[in-house]
């Protein structure tokens, strides 16, 4: 019998990257480099200029029609997202950041779980790997396992549980989710969030993208950090009215959130507002909290408190 040839199902499907890019010229082409270099054979690149003024079209031109390039007016990361997803051809999108990259396998690895998981997945990330401007890891605690994990909406809405750079996602699911918010919210986090409603969220144990640490990282701004994040988890408790009864599970949320605006803060040298939202922390959960939550070891806060008050943060 001669062989057939695969129906549309069964060929290889398409992944779309988006790279969104506001004057990260120095970074693009690394990301696009590791997006072209990818094992899969089936990866769209595109780039969304969210309106720079440096060289960032210079850099991605020179990549002729490998790359689609879309400029736009400056209008913010999550609406340069929401353009490339608009633009993408294919049944997935990636969402790299303009200054991280993939591992070469990091597609293929993706769409073989998404294959295994059954059709109702609609994200898979991996695990990721801080690194400096030279590319090299930072060589940073790891306090999150190696493992395969899924992740429920209230796991998602308690805190973030991956790097935007780190996701494919079924772009009908991030439809379905209404894009990204562009109204100053964690736009990543409420993504995830809002795909959780209505899809299955998983992660597995490979380290396949690199995170890239340096000074203008947008990350950096703690107020504005903590007013994103802030207004992403009221956002959440108002739009699942079922989840408000849990009063225990919101006194965790908030003083976990207050525990991570108290290292951003501490990491800008505000050493005083450090302790400040570190005493609400404790305040709101003086209890250890369950390695499944948070992955921290036992009194690590109190432990964090002895830092703040003993030691100056890096200049």
């Amino acid at each position: 019998m001669a062989a057939t040839s695969p129906s549309p199902k069964q060929a290889s499907p398409t992944v779309s990257a988006v790279i969104p890019s506001y004057n990260y010229g120095a970074f693009v082409g690394k990301a696009i480099d590791s997006v072209l270099n990818q094992t899969h054979g089936h990866v769209e690149c595109i780039v969304v200029d969210d309106g720079s003024t440096d060289n960032t079209r210079e850099v991605v031109t020179k990549y002729g029609d490998r790359v689609r390039y879309i400029y736009q007016k400056n209008a913010g990361l999550p609406d340069a997202r929401n353009t490339g997803v608009k633009a993408a051809t294919g049944e997935f999108v990636g969402f790299l950041d303009a200054d991280d990259e993939w591992a070469p396998n990091f597609v293929e690895v993706a769409l073989q779980y998404f294959q295994k998981l059954p059709q109702n997945f609609g994200v898979v990330a991996s695990r990721s790997t801080q690194v400096g401007l030279d590319s090299k890891p930072l060589g940073l605690k790891r306090l999150l396992p190696d493992v395969d994990e899924e992740f429920s909406l209230t796991d998602l809405i308690f805190r973030t549980r991956f790097f935007p750079s780190a996701v494919v996602a079924r772009k009908s699911a991030v439809i379905d989710a209404g894009y990204f918010d562009t109204n100053y919210v964690s736009e990543d986090r409420d993504m995830w969030i809002r795909i959780a409603e209505h899809h299955r969220v998983f992660i597995h144990g490979q380290r396949q993208v690199l995170i890239r640490k340096h000074p203008t990282n947008m990350s950096k701004n703690a107020s504005s950090m903590k007013e994103k994040i802030k207004r992403t988890i009221i956002k959440s408790y108002r739009a699942y009215p079922q989840l408000r009864g849990r009063i225990f599970y919101w006194l965790h949320v908030w003083s976990f959130f207050y525990f991570q605006s108290a290292w951003t803060y501490y990491d800008q040298g505000k050493r005083l507002t450090a302790i400040g939202e570190l005493l609400k922390s404790l305040i709101l959960w003086p209890f250890y909290s369950k390695p499944r939550l948070v992955n921290e070891p036992p009194l690590f806060r109190i432990r964090a408190l002895a830092i703040f008050l003993l030691r100056r943060p890096a200049s």
